[in-house]
């Protein structure tokens, strides 16, 4: 519109996983496999091979996404968003963590329509660590859209 905002049109999604666990190395940034698409307005996450979402259109989005830990013996656990495979932002990191917690992380992002993507990774360190997904939607998720075109 005149004043600078998307009526209508804006690209957004929500994406969720069906498996029960994701196992991840102890202490390494794993990328979060979230395979359902709750909704995808324009098909920009790829929820087969790449597990991200890049939009055909530049702009300022809000990104965020959420992991259930499990494991024992946990100690620190964290989630992050990436952007075009660099870290780009941390979420709350804990520490001396129960298993079944939820932590979340949330920014504005932008991204440029074109070789920019999006992606949700998790570290955790403990023993036997691995994200908690439970029925499809329960734990973990990922979703954004477009706050305003570049």
């Amino acid at each position: 519109n005149t004043n600078g905002g998307v009526v209508g049109n804006g690209r957004a999604f929500r994406v969720l996983s069906n498996i029960v666990t994701q196992n991840v190395t102890n202490g390494v940034a794993t990328k979060v496999q979230l395979n359902v698409k709750d909704f995808d307005t324009h098909n920009c996450f790829d929820n087969v091979t790449n597990f991200r979402f890049q939009p055909p259109v530049a702009g300022f989005y809000h990104i965020n996404g959420s992991i259930r830990v499990n494991g024992s013996a946990l100690t620190w656990c964290y989630p992050m968003l990436y952007k075009s495979g660099v870290f780009y932002k941390n979420g709350v990191a804990i520490s001396g963590v129960i298993a079944g917690v939820d932590l979340a992380v949330t920014d504005l992002m932008y991204l440029n329509g074109t070789t920019d993507y999006a992606e949700l990774f998790a570290t955790v360190t403990g023993t036997s660590p691995s994200l908690w997904y439970g029925s499809v939607g329960a734990a973990c998720y990922f979703s954004g859209y477009l706050v305003r075109s570049a």
